[in-house]
């Protein structure tokens, strides 16, 4: 098998990389985190624990629920929790999808 040739114009130092990646993760779980807490602040403690942040994607937050009668139930607040949301987060997110899964924390 040969190898295609490397697009870079020279060698990397690693420690420059591992900075970058490291920067890079430390901005998303804070903003992850903060969506998170607001999250709850939204739906309040009791759905919260019933529910979990999966992604934040084009402007889609996707929200892991653990049944589907908890599926419906944030459904049917859907609009009610994208205004509070967009008050913190207008720019961020557009839109809420929601999933009936296993909410690993």
């Amino acid at each position: 098998m040969q190898r295609s040739p490397s697009k870079r114009k020279g060698p990397v130092l690693i420690a420059g990389v591992v900075s970058d990646l490291t920067e890079a993760l430390r901005k998303h779980s804070s903003r992850q985190g903060k969506i998170a807490s607001l999250w709850e602040r939204a739906v309040g403690k009791e759905k919260a624990r019933h529910s979990s942040i999966s992604t934040l994607e084009n402007g889609t937050l996707t929200v892991t629920v653990e049944s589907a009668s908890f599926l419906y139930e944030f459904s049917l607040e859907k609009e009610t929790l994208l205004k509070r949301l967009r008050k913190k987060f207008a720019e961020e997110i557009k839109d809420l999808r929601f999933q009936v899964g296993d909410l690993t924390r």
